[in-house]
């Protein structure tokens, strides 16, 4: 389906979806933890709501345990491409996601 003849205001090659779920983050290099709350998840990215978000660029290694046994776990290599202040306080981070695993 091409982006032109979908029905609604997303116009992404890969359609959102609206999660609400706790995740882990551990960065690539030096190991740091992060602990968040995914917001929304596609094919190529996540955004992530934190206290004290990682840094622009940064690789982590991302873990989210679904609240349901039904589905997997998803666990994939990401890196912080936006960080901007929420509205309700701390941090929205825009992550693209560059490998499953």
């Amino acid at each position: 389906m091409s982006t032109a003849s979908r029905n609604y205001d997303e116009k992404r090659d890969f359609i959102r979806m609206t999660v609400d779920c706790a995740l882990t983050l551990r960065a690539v290099e030096g190991g740091r933890q992060y602990a968040g709350r995914c917001v929304n998840l596609s094919s190529t990215g996540a955004m992530v709501l934190f206290d004290e978000p990682p840094a622009m660029g940064q690789r982590l290694e991302l873990h989210i345990e679904p609240r349901l046994a039904l589905v997997p776990a998803l666990d994939a290599l990401v890196e912080v491409v936006r960080v901007l202040p929420a509205a309700e306080g701390g941090f929205e981070v825009g992550m693209s996601i560059i490998e499953m695993r």
